[in-house]
Order: C-alpha cells, then sequence, then structure tokens
C-alpha cells in the first residue's frame, strides 16, 4: 500500500478509527476490521469526517 513511510498517520488514523467504532474488543476478525479501515482512510486520504457524514462514494474493503 506505500504506507511504510507514514507510519506515525496510519497509527494516528488507528487510534481514530478504534475511537469511531466504539472502542471494540479486538479479537479476530474485528481487530482485522479496524486495521483495513484504518489502512484504507489513510492510504486514501479521507478523513474520519469523510467517512461518518460523506455524500460522496466510498469503498471500503470487504473485511469492513
Amino acid at each position: 500500500m506505500g504506507l511504510g513511510g507514514r507510519w506515525y498517520e496510519v497509527a494516528k488514523t488507528y487510534a481514530e478509527v478504534n475511537d469511531m467504532l466504539g472502542d471494540i474488543i479486538k479479537v479476530t476478525p474485528s481487530y482485522k476490521m479496524v486495521g483495513d479501515l484504518a489502512l484504507t482512510i489513510a492510504s486514501d486520504g479521507i478523513s474520519r469526517t469523510d467517512v461518518e457524514n460523506s455524500d460522496k462514494e466510498i469503498s471500503f474493503p470487504g473485511s469492513v
């Protein structure tokens, strides 16, 4: 995904996604879903606001 150099941003996005989803217990598959959503948001350059309040089409991974 080319995010290796943006690790701080990915970690911050993971924390935001975790909060957005209610700090769910992290067991497979919920752990994968939080991580996949964080990676998608970071790689696509979208924000939490875009996900929560957007009228535009956002493509999410199947795990989400």
